[in-house]
């Protein structure tokens, strides 16, 4: 929890020394930082996304879910912390092809679809986001995992079955950060 409180004052304290942008995709250039809240399958997960764009209609980034789930006598990383954290976590890259100019939507609106990697599944990924401000927007997601990719965890991980071909849907805010 200390950790995602200091990701969090980290990413607050980087936007005000930023420059700002008004719009929900900007295209080349634009650089955003995500954070949420998530759900798969009934496991609550925070989400922490970095994307940035590379022309109107594409954009690339990474994202880290990590998965809130008790551990228990049975689970993988009681006693090792390192393996428990990976057990909780989903790491992986993305690409979204922006649909708002195509549309014609709104300045303050992105519609979004792409496919993503992570190291435990592949899927496609679609989400809405809005700004409200310069800086600040939320944003609604859903991501659909195909197959797995590589799943380090034991069969007898609480976690494990949160990353195979699961249905991911997470909402929150979005961050503008333009160097």
């Amino acid at each position: 929890m200390k950790r995602i409180l200091s990701v969090l004052v980290f990413s607050i304290l980087l936007v005000n020394l930023q420059k700002v942008s008004a719009q929900a995709f900007d295209g080349k250039g634009d650089t955003k930082l995500f954070l949420g809240y998530a759900n798969a399958k009934g496991y609550s997960a925070g989400q922490l996304k970095f994307e940035k764009g590379f022309s109107s209609l594409l954009s690339v980034g990474a994202a880290w879910t990590y998965f809130f789930i008790k551990e228990d006598s049975n689970t993988i990383g009681t006693d090792d912390p390192i393996s428990g954290i990976f057990d909780k976590s989903e790491i992986g890259i993305f690409m979204n092809f922006h649909l708002n100019k195509p549309l014609r939507l709104d300045d303050k609106s992105d519609l979004y679809i792409g496919p993503y990697t992570s190291l435990k599944s592949t899927g496609v990924q679609g989400g809405y986001k809005y700004n409200f401000s310069e800086r600040f927007g939320v944003y609604a997601e859903v991501s659909q995992g195909f197959f797995n990719v590589f799943d380090f965890s034991s069969e007898t991980s609480s976690g494990s079955s949160s990353y195979k071909t699961r249905t991911l849907i997470s909402a929150g805010l979005t961050i503008n950060i333009i160097r």
